[in-house]
């Protein structure tokens, strides 16, 4: 299990409503994402599905 309180948790400098997405790099080559507004809640992938979803974006 991760303690995700320990996280480095990153958010875009365009996030101006306190309501994003944020993300942290974790060991095992893995990112785990959640809601800033309920961070209790997060997902944690690998680094290289966080790179697939990141490229399906564009």
């Amino acid at each position: 299990m991760y303690n995700a309180d320990s996280f480095n948790w990153r958010r875009s400098s365009r996030c101006e409503t306190g309501a994003c997405v944020e993300i942290a790099i974790v060991p095992g080559n893995r990112v785990a994402i959640r809601n800033s507004q309920k961070p209790s809640d997060m997902v944690v992938i690998s680094g290289t599905e966080y790179q697939r979803w990141i490229d399906s974006l564009k």
